[in-house]
């Protein structure tokens, strides 16, 4: 075994290459094998944008509201660990949040209380309030290990916030979905070719395979585009939920970092109070420094 991994790490970099050479001199390329290669140190920004439309039943009346949230963060390669890990960390730049609905709005921001309404005075005491806890999030840490196929390994991030007293729970739910979401067939893999992959962590911050189908689209000299299909489902709080992520992918194949993403999904929560209902598209941009 220890053999066939030599070999393996070895002949990986020799693949990438060759493919990266055949498309540098204009030959139609046939197959990759994509891999994740990270340098430690390298640093990255990273914006995360999600636009919602949801919906809530209180009270026995249909409450529609819409909601958006932007969070930057810092990402950095902080180290690669024994057996062909990588280690990643995410550090909480800024995080605003405003949610509209018919009676009101109120948004709130990390960076002060001058930048948080409310468009009424309940709003405006929700804008403070809730800004404060919000303000305490930012500088906070968590990281990631990522296998050579880019599949999430294990996270602290469950760890970090849960620790944080007031903590919001939309911050760490937001970091959940800026880790990295797409995870490599592991071999070489042509045009709509398909396999299946990790998508989503659970509450012990370890992956869930198999629930994610990945879809190699197109592939260019810098670039390859994966399309996703991820169903999850799960029980927090009394609460049954269902979900479904549609995904597009762009890929930098030299470092195997997902550059760009959008997403468009629905999820519901099926409860006895209060059941809900979402659809949604998030946005992660990645840019390095």
């Amino acid at each position: 075994m220890k053999f066939y991994n030599l070999i393996k790490r070895r002949t990986v970099p020799a693949l990438l290459l060759c493919s990266l050479v055949s498309v540098a001199f204009g030959q139609k390329v046939d197959s990759i094998d994509l891999r994740l290669h990270l340098k430690i140190g390298d640093k990255y920004t990273l914006t995360s944008i999600t636009d919602a439309v949801s919906s809530s039943d209180i009270q026995g009346k249909t409450i529609s509201f819409n909601q958006k949230q932007i969070a930057n963060y810092l990402v950095s390669v902080d180290s690669l660990l024994h057996g062909g890990l990588t280690r990643i960390s995410y550090k909480l730049q800024s995080f605003s949040f405003t949610i509209t609905s018919k009676s009101m709005e109120v948004h709130i921001d990390s960076r002060g209380l001058s930048k948080c309404y409310g468009s009424t005075k309940t709003a405006e005491d929700i804008a403070a309030s809730e800004s404060v806890h919000v303000a305490q999030d930012i500088g906070l840490s968590f990281w990631t290990d990522l296998n050579e196929n880019a599949g999430v390994i294990r996270s602290n991030i469950d760890t970090v916030y849960n620790k944080k007293n007031n903590s919001e729970e939309m911050i760490k739910g937001n970091g959940k979905q800026v880790i990295q979401t797409v995870s490599f067939a592991g071999y070489p893999i042509k045009i709509n070719d398909s396999w299946k992959g990790i998508g989503f962590l659970n509450n012990e911050g370890k992956a869930i395979s198999g629930k994610a189908n990945f879809t190699l689209k197109s592939l260019g000299k810098k670039t390859a585009v994966i399309n996703s299909e991820i169903n999850d489902w799960g029980d927090i709080e009394d609460a049954s939920i269902i979900a479904h992520y549609s995904g597009v992918h762009k890929i930098d194949i030299v470092s195997g970092l997902t550059m760009e993403t959008t997403y468009k999904s629905n999820m519901e929560a099926n409860q006895k109070v209060n059941p809900f209902k979402s659809n949604s598209i998030l946005t992660v941009k990645l840019t390095k420094l």
